[in-house]
């Protein structure tokens, strides 16, 4: 009897430290992939500069003064620093690109109510950044936001567009609410995934500002890819939102002071109408919605939490990070 539960317990603590090291493995490999994406990305950012400079200054070419040709450069490489190491690891990783993408067909109902609830939450996690912009302007502090775009005119519309709106809504639900969520939650729990992988959203945006808005709409897309078990909704909802953006800062520099006020009053309670209706729908089609099934019951929250982030390549990443939010 006593042999039997010596070997019970043990069996546990076996279990309970192959679970942590899997945990910690997970968020190792997500805080090195995105340590990774970062480095490129400042690295071909850096060496692509230099040679524009050398094609402006010393061979006095033209096209390289042309603020489109410079946002589809920038686009360009932020889509090889991040895509490149991200396929890299998911083929070292021996992940499927199938479950990475998550190209479950949900129920029409949830996925309407899924981009729904996502696009009408931009407006309401745009409060909670325009607080935080206040309260830095308040402390003297140096607000630092992304420009929409550079001009006017069909041309630069387009590039806007495919800058800002199709590229992100690709390339970080890829990885974000691809890989990241993915390999978190396959490892530890959902809600854990979920939280984690805005998060590090947020983090990767390297502003404080920006940083807030990016948290709020990341645990919107986590939780939605999760429920319908799809990246595609968050994509679409994703490209709406920075679609809506372009378009409004377009329109806003055609607008006196007071019709941009009017126009960002009328969004905001549009979004917020849509929002309400993506509730709504998504209550009727499935009541427990917004409940995220627990597993791994034997551990705390915090515990799963403390071992995703206490890796070599989460501590790099949020190191990096914060260098960038505060000094660049």
């Amino acid at each position: 009897m006593y042999n039997r539960e010596e070997n019970r317990m043990a069996d546990v603590e076996s279990l309970y430290f192959k679970d942590k090291k899997e945990i910690k493995k997970a968020g190792n490999t997500v805080g090195i992939l995105l340590s990774v994406c970062q480095g490129m990305t400042f690295v071909l950012g850096l060496g692509v500069s230099f040679i524009l400079m050398f094609g402006r200054y010393v061979l006095k070419t033209e096209v390289l003064n042309n603020v489109n040709v410079l946002n589809l450069i920038n686009v360009l490489l932020v889509a090889v620093g991040m895509l490149l190491p991200t396929v890299i690891t998911i083929f070292l990783c021996r992940e499927k690109l199938t479950n990475i993408l998550r190209a479950e067909r949900p129920k029409k109902g949830l996925f309407l109510g899924s981009v729904l609830l996502a696009f009408g939450a931009n407006a309401l996690c745009n409060i909670s950044s325009s607080i935080v912009k206040a309260v830095l302007s308040l402390f003297g502090l140096p607000v630092t936001e992304m420009p929409q775009n550079n001009g006017g005119g069909v041309e630069n519309y387009f590039v806007s567009v495919l800058c800002i709106a199709v590229a992100p809504a690709l390339i970080e639900e890829f990885i974000f609410r691809g890989f990241v969520l993915q390999i978190l939650s396959k490892k530890s729990t959902a809600s854990v995934a979920v939280l984690m992988s805005a998060v590090l959203f947020g983090l990767l945006h390297g502003n404080m500002v920006q940083a807030v808005f990016a948290f709020g709409m990341g645990l919107v897309f986590a939780l939605i890819t999760i429920k319908t078990e799809s990246i595609w909704p968050a994509v679409i909802a994703h490209f709406l939102n920075n679609f809506i953006s372009v378009n409004l800062d377009f329109i806003s520099k055609k607008l006196s002071p007071t019709t941009q006020h009017l126009a960002g009053s009328t969004y905001f309670v549009v979004s917020l109408i849509i929002c309400i209706l993506g509730l709504l729908i998504l209550l009727k089609n499935d009541p427990q919605y917004f409940q995220i099934k627990r597993t791994k019951k034997e551990y705390s929250t915090s515990s799963l939490i403390k071992w995703t982030l206490k890796t070599p390549g989460m501590i790099t990443f949020v190191v990096l990070c914060a260098v960038e939010i505060l000094f660049m």
